[in-house]
């Protein structure tokens, strides 16, 4: 098969690849990377099709791929991708920059009843019915020279990804969905992990509604620590101390590194490296005034009773078939949990930031209105 790439290794065939992309205003893009070992992940392709060339940008070979921000970030250039959050935690790494606009063919996929977090080769199947190997998939993006078939595979992805998306455009046109689709899109842009502030991260761990306000402040700031920490070594996170060792600490209050390796929490290694300044750290959260401590976190809202969640769940199903949407797009367990947990003082609940925005109008107040005629 005659593919039309051109393999992109030096400052000029970069230019030439960014005039290109200038010049449409659609282009897909895709990213293969390595991050077995580290934080952040080590890029080992760039690939851009602008409808007649698919552009294989080298950073291995070319020291300097940011000419490429001026495709990313020109506003009039639709940037197209499946699956899209770990692309953009890529740019935002090696770019210091998001792509905008941009549409996910995973999340267009949802809205055109294709099932919800389709893997990109089960959707290149739905719509093109090509069969895609899957032996380059973990093949090592960092070798080089690149194999045949990895170059042809690369060019394929975005080949494949374009054409996906103008089906995609085709079925949904007239629909509305296609604004969901952007809205969608530009939230994952603004929950790309890389941006996020490390003293925010204590609220990920699903167990922190657990802790008193004071347990809360030193979960923050060990948190926090690890995360700074992780990002500056380049190693993952979990490779500083885990989830469970920073949540036992701030709950029990272990004050002693004997304390760590007897409840065999952390490994000899890590205790040696970070136990004392781990602890420390504990120690001078746990002297933090209470009203400077984080607030508590909510429990995570029960469900209402058994008539009600079966008419929710059964309006949600409803609603998914009338529209040809997958039912987790129009509302999934988070979505839920924090509508039960909007609960308020007058007995009444509201919808959440979550449930608003497209989903309000779609689903959102027929749900609020069940649970509401529950309640009153």
């Amino acid at each position: 098969m005659s593919l039309p790439i051109r393999y992109v290794d030096d400052a000029q065939a970069l230019d030439e690849a960014v005039a290109a992309c200038r010049h449409v205003s659609v282009v897909s893009i895709d990213t293969e990377f390595m991050r077995s070992k580290t934080y952040y992940p080590i890029v080992g392709l760039v690939q851009i099709y602008d409808g007649t060339t698919a552009w294989l940008v080298d950073p291995v070979a070319i020291d300097d791929i940011s000419p490429i921000s001026s495709v990313l970030g020109d506003a009039k250039i639709l940037k197209v991708f499946h699956a899209c959050s770990e692309d953009l935690e890529v740019f935002e790494r090696c770019l210091g920059t998001l792509p905008r606009p941009v549409f996910d063919t995973q999340i267009a996929g949802a809205a055109a009843g294709k099932g919800y977090s389709v893997g990109y080769q089960g959707l290149v199947e739905e719509l093109l019915s090509v069969s895609i190997p899957k032996e380059e998939t973990r093949s090592d993006w960092l070798q080089r020279p690149l194999t045949a078939k990895q170059i042809e595979y690369a060019a394929l992805d975005v080949i494949y990804l374009q054409q996906m998306y103008n089906q995609l455009v085709e079925l949904l046109s007239g629909t509305g969905k296609l604004e969901w689709i952007e809205e969608e899109c530009e939230a994952v842009l603004e929950e790309t992990v890389i941006t996020t502030n490390p003293d925010k991260f204590y609220l990920r761990m699903k167990t922190a509604w657990r802790l008193d306000r004071q347990q809360l402040n030193v979960l923050k700031t060990l948190c926090a620590w690890r995360e700074v920490t992780a990002r500056r070594l380049d190693i993952p996170r979990n490779w500083v101390v885990d989830d469970k060792v920073l949540f036992t600490i701030a709950k029990s209050g272990l004050a002693d590194k004997r304390d760590l390796k007897e409840k065999a929490l952390m490994a000899s290694g890590q205790i040696r490296k970070y136990g004392e300044e781990i602890l420390a750290l504990a120690d001078q959260a746990r002297q933090v005034p209470l009203e400077q401590c984080p607030p508590p976190v909510l429990r995570p809202a029960r469900a209402p009773d058994t008539e009600t969640m079966t008419k929710i769940q059964q309006m949600i199903d409803d609603k998914a078939q009338a529209l040809n949407v997958s039912r987790e797009l129009l509302a999934r367990k988070k979505h839920l949990e924090q509508l039960f947990g909007s609960l308020e003082d007058n007995g009444g609940y509201r919808l959440p930031p979550i449930l608003s925005g497209w989903r309000k109008k779609v689903i959102g107040d027929d749900l609020l209105k069940v649970l509401n005629e529950k309640v009153m």
